[in-house]
C-alpha cells in the first residue's frame, strides 16, 4: 500500500497514516508488494509448480488427510489435474493476467477462498483473498500450506502473488482494495453482491459476481428400480457427497429431487433411494445431532409459515424430504439445509422445463447418458442452467463456473496485427 508497512506472515498490520486499516489482520504475504504486481500469463510453469508442491504438502500432512473437503482440493490442484485443465482451455498464448485481483469468498463454505485464489494464479494474476473464517480447520490447514511452499526458495517469486488479509465488513478497506487492483471476484448472497458492487472501484476494473444459486438432482426412477443393492449403495454415496458436504450451503447442492418416471415407478424408487441414502449416512456419521436439531427448527418455522407444504416425511432420518400442494412453487423451501428436500414426480424428461430458471445453476443426474441430454429439443430446455453434471460432481470445481469462463475473463487478451 502507499504508505503502509506490512510484516510478511506478521499477524496485524501496522497503520503507517491511513486510519482504515486499523482493523486489518495481515495473515499471509505483503500487501504493498501485491498490489501493482506484474502480470503472468495463464497456467505459468511458476505457478503450476507451486500449486503442485501445495497439493503433494497437503496429501502428506496427516491432518490434512483427515478432512475430505480439503483431501480434494489438494487432489484438484495436483499437476495432472492442472494440466488437463490447462488443455481444456483452449488457446491461450494471447492471453496475459489482468493484474491484481480482489477475492471476497462466502463464509458458508470453508475452501472457496482458496478454489478463487487458484483461479486467480492460474489466470496470471497477484491476489488479495479476505478471509472469512480463520477458525475453520480446513482454512487453517490450507494457510499452514501455503506458507510453508511460500518459504521454499523455488517459489520466491510467488511471494508477492499471493496475499491473504482478515478483516471486518468494513467499506471503507474494501474500497480500497477495490480501487487498487484489477478485477474483484465477489461471492456471497445476493444482497451482499450488491453490497460489495456498489463499493467504487479502479475505473478499469472488472467484477466477476457469485450470487444466490440453487440446485436440482435429477433421477430417471427406472434406474434406480433396475439397481442392484451394491449400485444402489454407489448411488447414494455420490448423492451423499453433492447433498450433504457444507450443509447444503453451496450453490451446487441439490435442494430439489425430481424423479422422471411413471407414478409408480417414482413411489418405488424414492422409497428404495431414500432408504441406501440413510445406510450411507450411517456410514458416514457426518450429520451431526446439532444438524438435526438445525434442520427440525428450520423446517417447524417453515411449516408454521408455508401452507404449500403438503407432507414431510423422515423428520429424523437422514433425510427429511417435502412433498408440496403446489409444486411449482418448490424455491419456497430451497433454503432449508442440513438434509432437507423436496420432491417432484414428472413423467418426462421434457417437463423439467417448467422447473428451471436462471436461478438453477447445477442439475446433477442419474440415470441417463451425456447423449440424452445432447438432444437439441433438450438442450434447448437446458439454456438457463450452467452445469449438467453426473452425480458426485455437483461440488467439483471447474474454471467455467456459473456460465463464466474464469481464465479468460481474469485475464486480457493483448492484439498484435
Amino acid at each position: 500500500m502507499d504508505e503502509l508497512k506490512t510484516q510478511k506472515f506478521g499477524d496485524a498490520v501496522t497503520p503507517m497514516g491511513h486510519e482504515i486499516h486499523k482493523n486489518l489482520q495481515l495473515v499471509v504475504g505483503d500487501l504493498t508488494a501485491t498490489i501493482g504486481g506484474n502480470p503472468w500469463k495463464p497456467f505459468d510453469n511458476r505457478t503450476v509448480a507451486f500449486l503442485s508442491d501445495v497439493s503433494k504438502f497437503l496429501l502428506i500432512d496427516s491432518n490434512s488427510r483427515k478432512l475430505p473437503d480439503l483431501v480434494s482440493f489438494a487432489y484438484w490442484c495436483r499437476l495432472s489435474n492442472i494440466d488437463q485443465l490447462k488443455k481444456k482451455s483452449g488457446e491461450i498464448d494471447a492471453l496475459i493476467g489482468r493484474g491484481t485481483v480482489f477475492h471476497i469468498p462466502p463464509t458458508n463454505v470453508p475452501l472457496n477462498f482458496a478454489y478463487s485464489l487458484v483461479t486467480g494464479l492460474l489466470a496470471g494474476n497477484t491476489n488479495i483473498v479476505r478471509v472469512p473464517n480463520l477458525e475453520s480447520i480446513e482454512v487453517q490447514q490450507v494457510i499452514h500450506a501455503l506458507k510453508s511452499i511460500l518459504l521454499k526458495s523455488e517459489h520466491s517469486e510467488l511471494m508477492d502473488r499471493v496475499c491473504i488479509v482478515r478483516y471486518g465488513h468494513i467499506d471503507e478497506i474494501t474500497q480500497y482494495f477495490s480501487e487498487h487492483t484489477n478485477a474483484r471476484v465477489i461471492w456471497g448472497g445476493d444482497s451482499a453482491v450488491r453490497h460489495i458492487r456498489s463499493v467504487p472501484t479502479n475505473p478499469r476494473s472488472i467484477d466477476i459476481s457469485f450470487a444466490d444459486r440453487i440446485s436440482i438432482a435429477l433421477i430417471k426412477s427406472s434406474a434406480v428400480n433396475g439397481a442392484s443393492d451394491n449400485e444402489l449403495i454407489k448411488i447414494a454415496e455420490h448423492f451423499y457427497v453433492d447433498g450433504y458436504t457444507f450443509n447444503q450451503n453451496a450453490c451446487s447442492s441439490p435442494r430439489l429431487v425430481v424423479w422422471d418416471g411413471t407414478e409408480v415407478e417414482n413411489k418405488l424408487a424414492a422409497s428404495l433411494f431414500w432408504k441406501a441414502v440413510s445406510r450411507v449416512a450411517l456410514t458416514r456419521a457426518e450429520v451431526e445431532p446439532v444438524h438435526v436439531m438445525n434442520r427440525l427448527v428450520e423446517t417447524c418455522e417453515n411449516l408454521s409459515k408455508n401452507k404449500n407444504i403438503k407432507s414431510v416425511d423422515g423428520l429424523f432420518e437422514a433425510a427429511v424430504r417435502l412433498e408440496l400442494i403446489d409444486e411449482t412453487l418448490w424455491e419456497e423451501t430451497s433454503s432449508l439445509r442440513f438434509g432437507t428436500f423436496t420432491q417432484r414426480s414428472i413423467s418426462k424428461i421434457q417437463e423439467v422445463k417448467d422447473i428451471l430458471n436462471q436461478r438453477v445453476q447445477t442439475i446433477s443426474y442419474f440415470g441417463y447418458s451425456k447423449l440424452e441430454f445432447e438432444v437439441p429439443e433438450i438442450k434447448m430446455i437446458l439454456q438457463s442452467v450452467d452445469r449438467v453434471v453426473p452425480f458426485g460432481q455437483a461440488l467439483t470445481f471447474e474454471l467455467i463456473w456459473d456460465g463464466y469462463d474464469l481464465i479468460r475473463c481474469l485475464s486480457r487478451r493483448v492484439v498484435i496485427r
